[in-house]
């Protein structure tokens, strides 16, 4: 029964019945107002529908969700969301929304903050599984530290994405024309941990140094202390003797930002 449903059979049970009479075997006999017998079972019949609306609610934000972000994920995915405490003043809220954290794993086991954000205050964590099946890429081969890799040094296999690092490539454009970094067994996945572009800037090479902000640009020079792939972090050393971090770029070029 809904609270629209109870107000509108409420006249007629105030019209039939004043007063209700209970007369139990080992007490007095005594008189209960039939209004204060018709909140109550108001009370009894909608707490738990209340709760389980509310409930629902939480769910459906969840969903929400979970469904634009695996929309966004290679292969085939699928969701379970955890058990969440249930909570009588819940009830209360008109509005949830959920959200990943920043930083959150793009799959596996992942917890989502839900906030109420209309009727009280509430916030709460529900964790969830994300599972995703799809093509990874692993090496065709033994690969050597140092090695380039080629479209033949590598495959695609299919498999749990969810039970792999989260930097598994996914894609063998992502691995060709990078070095290992490391040896790399037959058929083991690849990581981008694993790989490295190729070093564009040399420990003890002359560079150019660009420093930039929102109103000016200077450029200068200074000998390069690290190698450096392009977009790695790179010290150089000014004519000065002093040392400044950078990006490299392609050219032998070090971007500077104050």
């Amino acid at each position: 029964m809904t609270a629209d449903e109870a107000l509108l059979i409420a006249p007629a049970i105030f019209k039939r019945v004043d007063v209700l009479e209970y007369d139990p075997p080992s007490f007095n006999r005594f008189l209960v107002p039939a209004p204060l017998v018709f909140l109550l079972l108001i009370g009894l019949l909608m707490s738990p529908r209340s709760w389980a609306e509310d409930g629902s609610s939480i769910r459906e934000s969840l969903e929400k969700t979970l469904a634009a972000h695996v929309a966004t994920l290679p292969g085939r995915a699928s969701t379970e969301i955890g058990r969440f405490a249930e909570n009588a003043r819940y009830a209360r809220c008109t509005n949830w929304t959920s959200a990943l954290p920043a930083g959150s794993r793009p799959w596996g086991k992942v917890s989502l903050n839900v906030r109420c954000t209309a009727g009280i205050t509430a916030n709460l964590y529900v964790s969830a599984t994300i599972r995703v099946a799809g093509n990874y890429v692993i090496s065709a081969h033994p690969i050597s530290a140092g090695q380039i890799i080629r479209a033949e040094d590598v495959r695609l296999a299919e498999g749990e994405l969810s039970e792999l690092p989260p930097d598994t490539l996914v894609s063998a454009a992502q691995a060709s024309g990078r070095r290992a970094r490391v040896a790399i067994g037959a058929a083991q996945p690849l990581r981008s941990a694993l790989l490295r572009d190729d070093l564009i800037v040399q420990a003890g090479q002359e560079v150019k140094l660009q420093a930039k902000n929102s109103s000016f640009t200077v450029a200068n020079s200074g000998r390069a202390l690290d190698s450096a792939a392009r977009g790695e972090q790179v010290r150089v050393r000014l004519p000065s003797g002093q040392i400044v971090h950078g990006t490299a770029r392609e050219n032998g070029v070090v971007d500077v930002r104050y």
